[in-house]
């Protein structure tokens, strides 16, 4: 059995968010169908490279910038990235004018370099061999190979990173706004690329996916 672990996601909605207004006591008043446990979020604000206002909920993280919101589930579960959806969907019915450029999907997998043979095959370029030839060392200490695929509405970017003996597996689903409808879809379409995560992943190590 490989042994492999599902390590991150998150959705993005990048656009001009006014960070004056969204805040806990406001996501609790607007929100209260989706925010029940009304009291129970702390706030941690983060100075570098700019302001960044994280509000750790129950059941998600939170995290504001006058350039984006990032919504972190805290569980790998459907529910729980229902739950994200819901709620970024909902700041943007709450906030329709607010000029958003793109909305991503992003899911990182880890898994041991033992059990992920046909990635090694991906980061094992032979056209690189003539260029590391010519470095006078052995010691390589981080590999990375990355692919881009365009769709009708969206591009999918799968990145291979092999470093300390784990192998990483990003997937970033990047959705280009053009209209309100595309971005209520770009939202929506989070559980959708969920499980086209989990597939593509599962493939690449040898799961097979139920």
């Amino acid at each position: 059995m490989t042994r492999k672990k599902f390590d991150f996601s998150n959705l993005v909605i990048i656009g001009a968010w006014n960070v004056s207004i969204i805040n806990p006591p406001w996501l609790y008043d607007q929100f209260p169908n989706i925010l029940k446990n009304k009291g129970e979020c702390t706030t941690f604000i983060k100075m570098v490279p700019s302001t960044v206002y994280q509000y750790n909920f129950d059941q998600a993280i939170v995290e504001l910038s006058s350039s984006r919101i990032t919504l972190i589930p805290k569980s790998d579960n459907q529910k729980s990235l229902s739950f994200i959806s819901r709620l970024g969907l909902s700041i943007y019915d709450r906030l329709p004018h607010t000029p958003v450029i793109a909305v991503g999907h992003n899911f990182i997998y880890k898994v041991g370099k033992k059990d992920a043979l046909s990635i090694i095959k991906i980061l094992e370029d032979r056209k690189a061999e003539f260029f590391l030839n010519s470095i006078n060392s052995d010691n390589i200490i981080e590999k990375e190979a990355k692919y881009s695929f365009a769709f009708t509405d969206h591009h999918l970017s799968i990145s291979f990173i092999d470093k300390n003996d784990i192998i990483s597996v990003s997937l970033n689903y990047h959705y280009p706004i053009e209209s309100r409808l595309n971005i209520e879809k770009a939202i929506q379409d989070l559980i959708v690329n969920y499980k086209d995560s989990k597939i593509i992943y599962n493939s690449l190590v040898g799961v097979e996916t139920s």
